[in-house]
């Protein structure tokens, strides 16, 4: 009478053991996929920045080059209709 109780407890013990380390292994995948997806969203977010700093830097520039342009152009007109502006 005790075999079969040893044959069922034992298959009782397997039974849970084997969910218990396949629900172990499946978090430990699901915790590894986590973080690869969080590290490829963090490495889209520092290309996105550097990109969005280079526009910036770009327009900024544009700008500035822009400003050089128009200043340069108020300072070779002449004051009065007779003079020459010598430009270089």
């Amino acid at each position: 009478m005790w075999v079969p109780l040893l044959v069922a407890a034992v298959g009782l013990l397997s039974t849970f053991g084997a969910a218990a380390l396949t629900q172990r292994q499946a978090s430990r995948r699901e915790q590894r996929q986590w973080q690869r997806e969080r590290e490829a969203r963090l490495e889209q977010w520092q290309r996105e920045d550097s990109v969005r700093w280079l526009e910036d830097r770009q327009r900024t520039y544009a700008r500035f080059v822009a400003a050089l342009y128009e200043w340069d152009d108020k300072l070779a007109m002449p004051s009065s209709p007779g003079t020459r502006v010598r430009r270089y």
